[in-house]
């Protein structure tokens, strides 16, 4: 969709130059992060206009024709609508681990890293000759 692509150039813009691209105010990470959840709220709301749009236009063009139709079709959408709330906590899980839990893992990694960084730089340079340690470890 046309829209859609346009949201994702704003925040990819965005992304890039550090600097929102309707204010040109310049973004630190985590007011990247708020101006990213905003703009992808107007694309889903406006995203919805369309479809309800959309809907209303079948409506009037011819009513009577289409309403049998769309009745029959109501309880699939209903069932794609109980489908997509459902992933409602799916959705904030990953919200989180994107936000949240996998930036503090990976700061905890660096301070981790950063305490031994002879093991590190060890580890980097035997890896290549020992596949078989990574299986060793981490089994499957």
């Amino acid at each position: 969709m046309a829209s859609r692509s346009v949201y994702e150039g704003i925040l990819k813009d965005s992304k890039k130059s550090k600097v929102c691209a309707a204010c040109t105010r310049p973004l630190n990470n985590q007011e990247f992060k708020s101006f990213e959840k905003h703009v992808r709220g107007i694309y889903v709301k406006s995203h919805s206009v369309l479809i309800a749009l959309k809907i209303h236009k079948i409506i009037d063009q011819d009513s009577d024709a289409n309403y049998d139709e769309l009745v029959e079709e109501l309880p699939q959408w209903q069932e794609e609508l109980d489908h997509l709330q459902k992933l409602r906590p799916v959705l904030a899980n990953h919200d989180s681990l994107k936000v949240k839990e996998i930036p503090a893992l990976q700061e905890q990694i660096k301070e981790q890293e950063s305490l031994h960084p002879d093991i590190s730089s060890e580890v980097e340079q035997v890896s290549p000759h020992c596949p078989s340690f990574r299986s060793i470890l981490i089994p499957s």
